[in-house]
């Protein structure tokens, strides 16, 4: 029977949420019926990442990967050496403090990979099992956009389509397509312009600006990726042939989601992307990479 009426992690804030960067406080609290002896109390800070597929999934070959990211210790409490250490029937408090990291990745869990963070208190005894809790916490990566100008200006982009080949070739299709700037952060609407001059013979149907997600995991000198868009919006009416379109004041909002991350073995990135389908033919594509950041620019 335990002698523990109570083992816990209680942190300054009761969501576990954290910034890198910030300090991170809490007490170990405990509470027990009898007295109990012990080496030791420490508390651990670790995060790290995580990737696992099989051959199933895009990139072929399967693949096992794992990223540490922050690996910290605290001792509370320690016994001298040639002496005993004894916790008496009563209650405990022990504060304790950790600096995060400024360049923690942001938590992130899918089927794939996960990066994680999680403190866990040990009691360290003799001739017993350890008495350990753990808690889950989440932490959201300070990407600050004004660290780099370049995300500020503006990105365009102006392309010429072919329509098919051979007997069936069409003349042309031009799309000019462009935003304001590059950053952005959650929340935000993304301000783009779309030009196309359809100088074919066929009608363009589909036209559609997506915000695209591309989540590419790295292990064993191999890869998988998923791509998904996350957010679209669509050009009402369809461009006839041999007519020109103008969608002067396109948004679309970034919504919560994981920010731009380059991590060694996850890798989030974004873009957004204007795809149009002319009859009878494949969708074109034209893409703008975008970082999804936290601070915006001031």
């Amino acid at each position: 029977m335990s002698n523990f009426e109570y083992f816990s992690i209680e942190l300054d804030r009761h969501n576990s949420f954290y910034l890198s960067g910030e300090n991170l406080k809490g007490s170990i609290k405990i509470k027990l019926t009898e007295k109990e002896k012990i080496n030791s109390i420490k508390v651990y800070l670790n995060g790290g990442a995580y990737v696992k597929w099989n051959g199933t999934l895009k990139g072929g070959g399967g693949g096992y990967a794992t990223e540490k990211y922050v690996d910290s210790i605290v001792t509370l409490l320690s016994k001298l050496d040639n002496s005993d250490l004894y916790l008496q029937d009563k209650e405990y408090n022990f504060d304790f403090e950790f600096l995060l990291p400024h360049d923690l990745p942001s938590s992130f869990e899918s089927s794939i990979g996960q990066i994680r963070y999680f403190l866990t208190a040990v009691i360290e005894r003799e001739w017993m099992y350890d008495k350990k809790v753990k808690l889950n916490l989440s932490v959201k990566s300070v990407l600050d956009l004004n660290k780099n100008p370049v995300l500020r200006q503006g990105y365009g982009v102006c392309e010429q389509k072919e329509i098919c080949c051979g007997p069936c070739k069409s003349d042309s299709i031009v799309a000019d397509f462009s935003t304001k700037k590059c950053g952005f952060v959650l929340g935000e609407q993304v301000e783009f312009k779309v030009k196309i001059q359809n100088r074919s013979n066929r009608k363009i149907n589909h036209t559609k600006v997506a915000l695209r997600q591309n989540i590419v995991y790295h292990a064993d000198h191999n890869k998988t990726w998923i791509t998904d868009d996350i957010q679209s919006v669509f050009f009402q009416s369809s461009i006839q042939p041999l007519e020109n379109m103008a969608w002067e004041n396109g948004d679309i909002q970034i919504p919560l989601l994981a920010q731009t991350l380059t991590g060694r073995i996850i890798e989030i990135t974004y873009s957004l992307v204007l795809s149009f389908k002319a009859s009878a033919s494949l969708s074109k594509n034209i893409a703008i990479p975008i970082v999804v950041g936290l601070i915006p620019f001031n």
